[in-house]
């Protein structure tokens, strides 16, 4: 049985801060994860009750998902800086709610529907 996938990145144009309207939006490359990474990222643990909660490596997502960041700037100290990599991206302030979403992307992420809609 051959079963279609795709081991390509996907342009991603987050929702965060309205940017979906912007004339000129940020864009994220993101990368597929293999299944070693989705173990190691993907964690699931147990809470005291029991009950089962996801439990990602936000900073492991970033760091192995995010290949590119197009139009991305922000104002330190008075000097204009663009951010163009997950790295850059996590030692930034100001953009915990923006790398959130990118983590929820990246998990959501799945090779074979990619390959299936482009088939």
């Amino acid at each position: 049985m051959d079963i279609s996938i795709t081991t390509k990145e996907v342009e991603y144009v987050p929702e965060w801060n309205e940017n979906r309207k912007e004339k000129d939006p940020i864009k994220i490359r993101l990368r597929f994860l293999n299944n070693s990474q989705r173990s190691d990222l993907i964690r699931w643990k147990a809470d005291s009750s029991g009950q089962i909660n996801l439990d990602p490596d936000r900073r492991g997502l970033i760091l192995t998902g995010v290949t590119k960041i197009e139009n991305l700037w922000i104002v330190e100290d008075g000097i204009r800086k663009e951010i163009k990599s997950g790295m850059a991206l996590l030692q930034t302030y100001g953009l915990e709610a923006l790398m959130i979403e990118l983590a929820t992307e990246i998990i959501g992420m799945n090779p074979r529907q990619e390959a299936e809609k482009n088939s």
